[in-house]
């Protein structure tokens, strides 16, 4: 729309300055243009307004024509014919930050007024100079040469003049004293606003001498066309500031992910160009940060702080600033996983170490038991009979029934042995069926708590014979080892996760001892994919402290994935 009314506006030009007129489409066009891609790819927003309103800010000047003086509009287009050049200042002093600094602001303004109310004395009075206004017919002013020629015209387009040198300036000046990667981003936006703010301010003073004509018409024809340059370089920079951002993360992961701090602060010094920046570790303390100087702390997302870098303030605003500390934090949170991750391969070499030797060792004591209980009762069995050859008939009877007696013992041990290795009620019921049939003394009180889901939707049998076998463990140490009055065990399942609680009022003594029985069992939880810890809590009723032991084992598919 911008395009469109600036073209329809000055196409009364076209006859008598058709290259004037070419050169001020294309210097809205590339504004308009460049405006609405910075807005629509998602970078910085203030650059792209500050486009349009640069773009807007030209239409004024094309009512100050004699076409439109009939219908009364040159007289607006006169006075807001400058306000193009308060707008364009803004856009280059403030770049690549998103605001102006409080005297960026003051000097706009004061452009903007000095230039506008000039302007409006001019239109309200008539001298023997001329100020480029086409009056309509009939308009009413004050015939006052010395105010016109004067004030209105030397006074206000010297003074527009002179402050656009005074823009120009500070323009040179805010780049020279801009830290080094504000310097590099904003030079040459800088460079060309710079000499379109010069070739505008010998323009405002061509005028002011009186000398406006066909043949002084380089200073506008060089402001248009390097006007024309200012958001194709704006967009430019931009554009290289994305692919230096890219540049940047890559430089600042490689130099974090090997955790070398003084890697690390030589990158960061690199790319952000600031000799001065430092890293710290938490450990080396929270100094407060010199006036000139920011800390920025780089936190993993739980607010862990992983570093601290200490940076020139006036990066604070600076979006690569931002780029180079999320690198930072993602290499740093990748150093940390990689550890994480190399510690539970070793835990897991670890435990699958001690589980084959728990296999070995269980084998062991499998091979004892039965040669010790059941093979012995059997061995007895068959001497009994053996001697049957050598009795009396008449006492046959009671070598016979000695015989069966020695056989039910020998078949009651091999019953409880197999109950040792897997119950059968863990098989057929499941596992609060299981741990309901523990057995525990008269004088030791078992609480359970056992959700009835788990025999509904019962886990993978590795989950139920793990957990069952963390129970039975923990509650035979409770009532063992901790003197025990009272043993509680919840069992709960939320789709995901089973979770076995069993804590006692006991002194405390159940713990993870090298070769005990729990020791075994966390190496086989954490095999499964899960968790086994074993703390002491205050007991204050029993005035000693009681065991809590917690195992949690992840269920794979949920529900869907149980029997």
């Amino acid at each position: 729309m911008t395009i469109a009314a600036k073209v329809a506006l000055s196409a009364p030009r076209l006859s008598g300055a058709a290259a004037s007129v070419a050169i001020t489409w294309l210097v809205v066009s590339a504004f308009a243009v460049t405006g609405l891609a910075l807005l629509s790819t998602g970078l910085p927003s203030a650059a792209g307004w500050g486009c349009l309103w640069v773009a807007l800010g030209t239409l004024p000047g094309d009512l100050n024509n004699d076409v439109y003086a009939s219908a009364g509009l040159t007289p607006l287009g006169f006075v807001l014919e400058p306000v193009y050049l308060p707008l364009a200042v803004a856009l280059v002093l403030r770049y690549p930050s998103a605001r102006l600094t409080a005297g960026g602001r003051r000097m706009v303004v004061v452009l903007a007024v000095w230039a506008v109310a000039t302007r409006l004395l001019a239109a309200g009075t008539t001298g023997l100079r001329p100020d480029g206004f086409r009056r309509p017919p009939h308009w009413p002013s004050v015939r006052s040469p010395f105010w016109h020629d004067v004030v209105a015209v030397d006074l206000g387009r010297g003074g527009t003049a002179a402050l656009l040198v005074v823009a120009a300036t500070a323009i040179v000046v805010r780049v020279v004293h801009a830290p080094g990667l504000t310097r590099r981003a904003a030079l040459p936006l800088a460079s060309v606003g710079v000499g379109c703010a010069a070739a505008a301010a010998v323009d405002q003073a061509v005028w002011a001498l009186g000398l406006a004509g066909p043949g002084l018409a380089a200073p506008a024809l060089v402001r248009d066309l390097l006007a024309a340059t200012l958001p194709v370089t704006l967009l430019a920079d931009l554009l290289r500031r994305r692919i230096a951002a890219a540049a940047v993360s890559e430089q600042v992961l490689a130099a974090a992910a090997g955790a070398d701090l003084a890697r690390l602060q030589t990158t960061l010094r690199s790319v952000l160009v600031d000799p001065a920046l430092t890293v710290a570790s938490p450990a080396a303390g929270t100094g407060a940060a010199a006036a000139e100087r920011r800390r920025c702390d780089v936190r993993q997302d739980d607010g862990t702080l992983l570093l601290m870098v200490d940076v020139d303030r006036r990066l604070a605003e600076d979006p690569v600033l931002d780029t180079a500390l999320h690198a930072v934090r993602v290499g740093m949170e990748n150093v940390r996983l990689a550890g994480e991750l190399r510690e539970r391969v070793v835990q897991l070499e670890a435990a699958g170490a001690r589980i084959v030797e728990a296999t070995l060792e269980e084998r062991r004591r499998i091979e004892r038991d039965l040669h010790d209980g059941a093979q012995q009762g059997l061995l007895a069995v068959a001497a009994t009979l053996a001697r049957s050859d050598l009795v009396p008939l008449a006492a046959l009877p009671a070598v016979v029934a000695e015989a069966r007696s020695g056989l039910r013992a020998a078949l009651a041990d091999l019953r409880a042995f197999a109950r040792g290795v897997h119950p059968t009620v863990l098989t057929q019921q499941g596992l609060p069926a299981a741990v309901r049939s523990l057995p525990v003394p008269g004088d030791v009180r078992l609480d359970l708590r056992l959700d009835d889901r788990l025999t509904a939707h019962r886990p993978p049998p590795d989950v139920e014979s793990a957990l069952f076998f963390v129970v039975a463990e923990a509650v035979t140490n409770s009532v063992r080892h901790a003197a025990a009055e009272c043993v509680r065990v919840s069992l709960q399942w939320d789709g995901v996760v089973v979770r076995a609680v069993i804590t006692d009022d006991g002194t405390g003594a159940v713990r993870v001892v090298p070769g005990g029985g729990l020791a075994g069992l966390t190496d086989r939880i954490r095999a499964l994919g899960g968790a086994l810890d074993v703390h002491a809590d205050p007991c204050p009723q029993h005035d000693r402290s009681g065991s809590t032991v917690l195992a949690e084992l992840p269920v794979p598919g949920g529900e869907d994935g149980s029997r």
